[in-house]
C-alpha cells in the first residue's frame, strides 16, 4: 500500500513524461518514400533505384511532390544503362507538384501542362508535358515515348506527396540513344550530372540548373558555402534593399525563409517598396510571402525556361496560407526579358539581376523591377477591383507572350483544389492538441490527489 501511495503521488509527473513521449514520436515521424513503396513488391526495383541514387532523400526532405512509379517489368528497360543515365531517369519521374489520379484527370483537355522535375538540366529534359484526353499521357519535353497513368498508389495529403503508377519508364530520346556499359545495378554514389549543378553536397534539394547561357546580371552574385542561411544578413550587404529586409523581419517571413531550402526570393529596391508602406502588417506579410518562390532559380535558369510559355510557380504564400484561386502563385515568362506577374493579376515586373546565390541550401535572391501586388490581396473591401496600388518603378514595355499558361491548369480546374496546408503546420497543430490533452489529464490527476 505504501508503494502504491508513492506511485499515486507521482502520477502527474508520469503524465507529463508521457506528454513529452508522445510529442517526441509525433515530431520524429516523417514521410519515407522507401517505406511507402516497400508495401508494394511490384515496385521493388524502382524503390531500389530511389535508394541507390539517393533520390529518396530529396523526396523525403521536401513537400508538394508527385512520384511516377514504374513496376519491375517496365524497369527492365534500364538494364545496361550507365549510372549517370539511371540517376537522371529516376529524377525525371519526380516532379514538383502534388497530383493524384483525379487531379490529373481534372486538367484542361485543350492544352498541355508542363511540370518541373528533380532533374538538374539546362534544357527541356527537366520538364514533363502532361496531356489530358481519353487517358492521361505524359512525355518528356525533350522528346520520349508516351506513357500513361495507371493508378494511384499512395496519395498523402498530410505530406502533400503523391505516388502514381505510370505504364512505362519515361526515357528522353537524348538519354536512350547513348546507353553506356555499367554494372547491373547502380552504385550507392551516383555520378553527378554533366550539366551544371548548383551544389556538390550529398542528397541536395531539387533545383533548376544554372546553364551557361548569357545572363543580364551585371556582376557575379556572392555565393555562400557554409554557416546557416540568414536572408537579412544577405540583404544587409545592399542598402537598396533595407526596407524589404526590414519588412521581412517585422512580418517574420525572414524566419520562414531561413528555416527552409530550395527557394528564390524576389526583392525590390527601397523606391519600389513605397506602395506597401501604408499597408497593414498582415498585408505586408502576404505580399512578401508571394515574393518567395518554392523553387531555386537564378537569372540564367529563368532564361532556360521554355520561351513564349507562362510557367506557374508555387510561392511561400500558397504553402503557408492556402489562399483561394490563384493568389498563391506567380507566372514567369521567358522572352526578350523575364517577365513576372502574380497569377491572380498584378502589374508586370521584370527580372533585373542576381543579388545572391547560396548554393548550399539552393536559395537565390533575384531583384525584380517592382512589387507584385494582386488587387484581390491588397484591397480593404470585397470589391478589390479599384484598389491596386501603383508601383513607382515601371517594368519595361515587353509584354507577356500569348502562349497558353500551362502552369495555371490546376488552379483553373474546379475539382483541383489548391494544395492543403503545409505538413509542418499540421504537425504543430497536432502537437498543440496533444499538449492540451495531456496537460488536462495531468491537472485532473492532481485534483484527484
Amino acid at each position: 500500500m505504501y508503494l502504491l501511495g508513492r506511485f499515486k503521488f507521482s502520477t502527474p509527473i508520469t503524465y507529463l513524461l508521457l506528454s513529452f513521449f508522445f510529442l517526441f514520436f509525433s515530431a520524429s515521424s516523417a514521410y519515407n518514400i522507401t517505406d511507402v513503396l516497400s508495401k508494394y513488391p511490384d515496385f521493388s526495383t524502382f524503390n531500389d533505384y530511389l535508394t541507390k541514387t539517393r533520390v529518396c532523400n530529396q523526396i523525403n526532405e521536401h513537400r508538394i511532390l508527385t512520384v511516377l512509379a514504374v513496376n519491375n517489368v517496365a524497369m527492365s528497360s534500364l538494364d545496361g544503362k550507365s549510372v549517370d543515365v539511371i540517376n537522371k531517369v529516376i529524377r525525371i519521374h519526380v516532379f514538383l507538384d502534388y497530383l493524384t489520379l483525379n487531379r490529373f484527370k481534372s486538367l484542361p483537355t485543350s492544352q498541355t501542362t508542363q511540370v518541373t522535375t528533380l532533374l538538374e538540366s539546362p534544357d527541356q529534359q527537366r520538364y514533363l508535358n502532361i496531356t489530358n484526353g481519353d487517358s492521361v499521357s505524359i512525355v518528356s519535353a525533350a522528346g520520349s515515348a508516351k506513357v500513361e497513368l495507371v493508378r494511384d498508389i499512395s496519395p498523402d495529403e498530410i505530406y502533400m506527396t503523391s505516388v502514381v503508377q505510370v505504364s512505362n519508364v519515361i526515357m528522353p530520346s537524348s538519354l536512350s540513344i547513348s546507353p553506356l556499359p555499367s554494372p547491373s545495378s547502380p552504385s550507392p554514389s551516383p555520378s553527378p550530372s554533366p550539366s551544371p549543378s548548383p551544389s556538390s553536397s550529398p542528397s541536395p534539394s531539387p533545383s533548376p540548373s544554372s546553364a551557361p547561357s548569357p545572363s543580364p546580371s551585371r556582376s557575379p552574385p556572392p555565393s555562400s558555402s557554409s554557416g546557416p542561411y540568414d536572408i537579412t544578413n544577405v540583404l544587409n550587404d545592399n542598402s537598396n534593399f533595407n526596407l524589404f529586409s526590414t519588412y521581412l523581419t517585422q512580418t517574420q517571413v525572414a524566419n520562414q525563409i531561413n528555416e527552409r531550402k530550395t527557394m528564390t526570393i524576389f526583392v525590390v529596391n527601397n523606391g519600389a517598396m513605397a506602395s506597401l508602406v501604408d499597408k497593414p502588417m498582415e498585408i505586408k506579410r502576404k505580399v512578401l510571402s508571394l515574393h518567395v518562390l518554392m523553387d531555386y532559380y537564378t537569372v540564367q535558369s529563368f532564361h532556360n525556361l521554355p520561351s513564349a510559355q507562362s510557367i506557374r510557380i508555387n510561392t511561400l504564400y500558397q504553402v503557408t496560407d492556402n489562399p483561394s484561386g490563384q493568389l498563391g502563385f506567380v507566372n514567369v515568362t521567358n522572352g526578350n526579358s523575364i517577365s513576372v506577374v502574380a497569377a491572380a493579376g498584378s502589374d508586370q515586373a521584370t527580372v533585373v539581376r542576381d543579388v545572391s546565390d547560396y548554393k548550399t541550401n539552393y536559395i537565390s535572391v533575384v531583384q525584380i523591377s517592382n512589387l507584385l501586388l494582386p488587387s484581390e490581396l491588397t484591397a480593404p473591401s470585397s470589391n478589390p477591383g479599384k484598389s491596386r496600388s501603383a508601383t513607382p518603378v515601371k517594368a519595361p514595355s515587353s509584354s507577356i507572350a500569348a502562349a497558353p499558361k500551362l502552369g495555371d491548369a490546376l488552379a483553373r480546374s474546379p475539382t483541383a483544389a489548391a494544395p492543403a496546408p503545409h505538413s509542418s503546420a499540421r504537425a504543430s497543430t497536432n502537437s498543440l492538441i496533444t499538449i492540451i490533452f495531456v496537460s488536462a489529464l495531468s491537472l485532473t490527476s492532481v485534483m484527484l490527489i
